[in-house]
């Protein structure tokens, strides 16, 4: 599988290059909390619990981007495939190419588009979601075993990492909301005080499948940190803490923002672009015939369909305008941070308040993706 994951990232890496640009931060953006970062150690965490935060942070990244890279490229070569399955199908005919010739060699683009649809078929069968794939119950996962067994193809694709029905959206999501609150933990708990009880934190925005998991997790791990004396330079070290952390999150969130407009403006002008040259090719056929007008006729329609296709799946604009407005309120959080810092008093009243609404932000930043992809699973067509 890990040829196919090498492929994903791939597809998905050239075609944020090709569309969404390189990234580049703007200037309102700038990482201003770097010059606190030398007071960091201050508020260290014990290192067998930091140990612990780091594995199981590394641990969800790993899994979270692999499926993400799985989703995002899925639909991509999906679309493309498409594209070429219509360009074979289309090369295949003798208005196209010289009537001997697509007599004589019309079968290599007959294999190429029927292996195109098949790729394509397969892609949404590895993931897609299965009516019942989220069960955790005995009696779910005992039914899949079942099936599998029953099934001897699954059973050996499933052996060789291609198991079918991954639901690779849910897989993603559900791990990318585990992420976030654990990239968060070490803010959690040095908290100057004693560490914030995440229980209330959850809402009820996600469901109890998304937060369950951390929170016993927490828990666990809550009861073994020091609680801290709350001092003036405490509050101080901590904040700066925090500005550090929140600017990291303003700078991604930038660069997202403006990476997803640009793929969003990109592939709307692609697409524009090609209906107008079908209609040029359309009025040139009154003056002008030849097989590869037809062709092209064909084909521009098409790929303007698959970019249309490719923004609708990856929500580029619903994405694009969610990172501007998390830029916006972690501003105002950054400032409100600053503001308890800067006052040299142990204000752990609004700073606990404040590193709430910054969990209870990024975390309902997470569920966006969740409300925003819940429709987008793999599709075939």
């Amino acid at each position: 599988m890990r040829l196919v994951d090498q492929i994903c990232k791939n597809v998905w890496i050239t075609f944020r290059r090709c569309f969404g640009g390189e990234p580049a931060i703007p200037d309102r953006v700038a990482a201003s909390g770097a010059r606190y970062l030398h007071v960091l150690p201050a508020v260290a965490l014990p290192e067998s619990i930091d140990r612990r935060i780091k594995h199981a942070l590394a641990r969800r990244e790993v899994i979270s981007e692999r499926y993400a890279m799985r989703y995002r490229s899925g639909f991509l070569i999906n679309f493309g495939l498409g594209v070429v399955a219509v360009a074979a199908a289309a090369a295949a005919l003798p208005l196209v190419l010289p009537e001997e010739f697509a007599h004589a060699y019309g079968w290599a683009c007959t294999v190429l588009e029927a292996v195109c649809i098949l790729c394509i078929l397969f892609v949404y069968m590895l993931g897609r979601e299965h009516a019942g794939a989220h069960r955790t119950s005995d009696a779910g996962r005992g039914a899949r075993a079942h099936a599998c067994t029953k099934r001897p193809f699954r059973a050996w694709l499933a052996r060789h990492g291609l198991a079918l029905d991954q639901a690779w959206r849910r897989k993603w999501v559900t791990n990318r909301v585990l992420t976030e609150q654990l990239r968060y933990a070490g803010l959690l708990l040095a908290l100057p005080g004693g560490p914030v009880d995440v229980q209330p934190l959850s809402g009820a925005f996600l469901d109890k499948r998304f937060t369950d998991p951390f929170i016993d997790w927490y828990r666990g791990i809550a009861g073994a940190v020091p609680k801290t004396r709350v001092s003036a330079e405490g509050v101080t070290h901590y904040c700066a803490y925090s500005l550090a952390i929140i600017d990291q999150q303003r700078i991604y969130h930038a660069i997202n923002a403006a990476r997803c407009e640009r793929i969003h403006h990109r592939l709307h002008r692609i697409a524009f672009r090609c209906f107008l040259a079908t209609i040029a090719i359309c009025l040139a056929h009154f003056f002008w015939h030849s097989p590869w007008l037809s062709f092209f006729a064909v084909m521009l329609p098409t790929v303007a369909a698959a970019c249309h296709g490719i923004v609708s799946a990856g929500e580029f604009a619903t994405l694009h305008q969610q990172s501007e407005e998390m830029c916006e309120e972690l501003t105002v959080l950054r400032d409100q941070i600053a503001g308890i810092g800067a006052n040299g008093e142990p204000g752990a009243e609004q700073l606990h308040n404040a590193i709430q609404a910054f969990y209870r932000l990024v975390t309902g930043e997470a569920a966006g993706w969740h409300v925003a992809l819940r429709t987008k699973d793999i599709h075939a067509g």
